[in-house]
């Protein structure tokens, strides 16, 4: 009796251990989805600015 109640609670545990990690695994991964389109939408914004720069620097010299 005492052996299966240890049991089902080893069980318990590594299922709870289980469903912490995929809980932990799932808020790292909107962590990483969340600071990709930080970047992203950064790493754009900056890119049309250079974009701009080159632009109007390459209509200057042809001007």
């Amino acid at each position: 009796m005492y052996l299966k109640e240890l049991f089902f609670i080893n069980y318990f545990i590594k299922m709870s251990n289980n469903t912490l990690k995929i809980q932990i695994g799932g808020v790292l991964k909107m962590f990483e989805f969340f600071i990709g389109i930080v970047l992203g939408t950064l790493f754009s914004e900056n890119l049309k600015i250079f974009i701009k720069k080159i632009s109007t620097s390459n209509d200057e010299k042809s001007n």
